[in-house]
């Protein structure tokens, strides 16, 4: 049995040449998945969603439903590009909804997994922001309230530290969309 190495320049000019033959239809698809997921994540993110406990519940049913929604979006985004990799069928932008009519069951799985994992590693945030994290006006944020910007100091790092270890955690679980 012969195995073949290719090497990574390879890969790329492959990448490469199968791009560009379908360069409008990945610009036109990447573009309606930003419009997409941008006008979904404004919408949910102007929602009021209050402090305290229901606060926290209606944050964290609106974060599983987003997240749920935006996972099923990814799978139509592999298969787009897996589709533009292999020729196997036109790519088109309704590739876009593919997780929603292709094992959908799938897609929830790996999005609410994933999800879990956002939860939990964004909790502190959570917890801080809707529970400890004292109320303080924009007028006392623009004068400089040590006050504020020290709450707004701790908020905004525990989301970093949060976001971060989230993000190392599920870059084990890139390709899970493509297999």
């Amino acid at each position: 049995k012969i195995i073949m190495y290719t090497t990574i320049k390879n890969i790329k000019a492959n990448a490469r040449e199968k791009l560009l033959s379908h360069m409008g239809t990945a610009v036109f698809f990447t573009i309606t998945h930003l419009l997409v997921t941008n006008l979904f994540s404004f919408c949910i993110t102007c929602a009021p969603i209050g402090k305290g406990f229901w606060g926290l519940v209606l944050y964290i049913i609106t974060s599983l439903f987003t997240d749920l929604f935006f996972g099923i979006l990814q799978a139509g985004v592999a298969a787009f590009y897996l589709n533009l990799s292999t020729d196997r069928t036109p790519c088109t932008v309704s590739d876009l909804w593919y997780g929603f009519t292709h094992n959908p069951d799938k897609a929830l799985k790996i999005s609410l997994t994933l999800s879990l994992i956002h939860l939990i590693c964004t909790s502190p945030y959570i917890v801080y922001t809707l529970f400890i994290m004292p109320d303080y006006t924009f007028e006392a944020l623009f004068a400089m309230d040590t006050v504020a910007i020290n709450s707004l100091g701790i908020a905004y790092s525990l989301l970093g530290i949060g976001s971060m270890l989230n993000f190392l955690i599920t870059l084990m679980f890139a390709p899970v969309y493509f297999m």
